[in-house]
């Protein structure tokens, strides 16, 4: 008999919290629609595996820090894609990997990179 009743309290507590969880989910990250958008840029990269690297750091890199700390999480990925990954050729190639990163793989991160955009 109690194992009747457990099976229909968690039954229960598993559909109350797929809404929750639905919710909680951030979007897909598509690493070949960021490989799209780099192409349709274009930005140049040098391999496929050093853009994907270099988008998923820089995803990791905003990820750490919070809205507050936009301008200076945003910046440090940037950082990171044209000074420690070697993937591309400028500072400005590496704006926009950061930019389709944050699109395609971590769309959880546009907050910062809009506020990092439009900052005073």
């Amino acid at each position: 008999m109690a194992g009747v009743w457990l099976k229909l309290t968690l039954g229960a507590l598993g559909v109350a919290l797929i809404p929750a969880l639905a919710q909680a989910a951030p979007a897909s990250a598509s690493p070949t629609s960021f490989l799209d958008a780099l192409d349709a840029r274009p930005t140049p990269y040098r391999t496929i595996f050093g853009a994907l690297d270099a988008g998923r750091g820089a995803c990791q890199i905003m990820a750490a820090g919070n809205v507050a700390t936009a301008v200076a999480s945003v910046t440090k990925a940037i950082d990171f894609v044209w000074y420690r990954t070697n993937v591309t050729t400028s500072r400005f190639h590496a704006i926009g990997i950061v930019n389709s990163a944050a699109h395609e793989l971590c769309p959880d991160q546009l907050p910062k990179l809009y506020a990092h955009m439009h900052q005073p």
